[in-house]
């Protein structure tokens, strides 16, 4: 979900941060899975998630896309295979893990507990426009997930998107995906 309008204060830190029309607070809940998969890549398409927003409200909600692969086996990591696009006024933010959608099992972000995940990724290069380009060496992207469901019916994902030079100004939203 996406919590907007009156304020919010998160984690005490800064209490009753006001929402003003075009800011947000991005949230995902859900009962994760216990027993996951021991074998098989399954592939994964977006069942629903929020508009992107920019941590400022200088610019009105974007759209989102997101594809996912999660290679299952035994005796090995679990990996997870991403490629997104976040469209904002300003322009287009495509990430993916290294090994995208078709190489998940050696280039994808390793589960890091039962049943989540997260990672560090990067914009592609030129990315966005105005003062949240993302020049030659990308945006980074923060990225965190986990499983959801009997089996790994459905995975959460969460994003941040961070230009250099832009003194914490971000991007950010959530997506929930369902197993294909």
């Amino acid at each position: 979900g996406r919590w907007t309008g009156n304020s919010v204060a998160v984690n005490s830190a800064d209490p009753n941060t006001p929402l003003a029309a075009n800011r947000s607070v991005h949230y995902l809940v859900g009962a994760p899975t216990v027993t996951m998969p021991t074998s098989g890549t399954f592939s994964y398409g977006l069942f629903g998630g929020t508009s992107p927003t920019d941590s400022d409200g200088s610019m009105a909600p974007g759209t989102f896309r997101l594809n996912a692969v999660a290679h299952f086996a035994p005796a090995m990591q679990t990996r997870i295979g991403l490629e997104a696009q976040v469209t904002m006024e300003n322009g287009q933010y495509k990430f993916s893990t290294p090994g995208g959608l078709g190489n998940s099992s050696r280039g994808g972000l390793a589960m890091d507990s039962l049943n989540s995940f997260s990672g560090v990724l990067q914009t592609q290069p030129n990315a966005g426009g105005g003062d949240f380009k993302c020049k030659g060496g990308g945006c980074r992207v923060d990225v965190q997930g986990g499983f959801f469901g009997p089996d790994a019916a459905r995975m959460g994902v969460g994003y941040s998107i961070a230009a250099p030079g832009s003194a914490g100004r971000t991007i950010s939203g959530v997506g929930v995906l369902e197993k294909k």
